[in-house]
């Protein structure tokens, strides 16, 4: 698999924001856009989030699945 890396250093709001878990889970989003794939989508913010923390927020892309999966549902609004 072809690895694309960002071609820019990361300023400082969005290194602090990326540590956080929302942070990480909505720069994940925005990544979408650029990579063919979800899972080179990931790829790309664990990179970064490496980058800046100096470890994997997740071990892997399936861990990673299961974690947004639960946090996308805490943040649907609950239906009355």
């Amino acid at each position: 698999m072809e690895q694309t890396t960002t071609n820019y250093q990361l300023d400082e709001a969005t290194r602090r924001f990326i540590s956080g878990p929302q942070g990480f889970y909505e720069r994940y989003v925005k990544m979408l856009a650029y990579y063919e794939t979800n899972e080179q989508a990931y790829e790309a913010t664990e990179r970064q989030y490496c980058e800046v923390v100096g470890r994997n927020r997740f071990t892997c892309f399936q861990s990673f699945k299961t974690a947004y999966s639960q946090f996308c549902r805490r943040r649907r609004p609950r239906a009355k």
